[in-house]
């Protein structure tokens, strides 16, 4: 909050992911978790708030891996 400019920003989210640098989605997480051989029942945490979509976008997290 250092500069009062800060609310007026303007993000560009397309660029943002394409230089690596927002959070991976949920889908995203569940494909390389996969890819990566780890074994399905792992205790995955969340730790972040709300997730950006809900339930519809955690499904396929959750569906993958059921222990979160």
């Amino acid at each position: 909050y250092a500069y009062p400019w800060w609310k007026e920003k303007v993000i560009d989210s397309v660029q943002k992911r394409k230089d690596g640098l927002c959070p991976l989605t949920p889908e995203e997480t569940a494909l390389i978790l996969q890819a990566l051989d780890f074994d399905k029942n792992i205790q995955i945490y969340i730790a972040a708030g709300a997730i950006y979509g809900g339930d519809r976008r955690m499904s396929s997290l959750s569906s993958a891996f059921p222990n979160i």
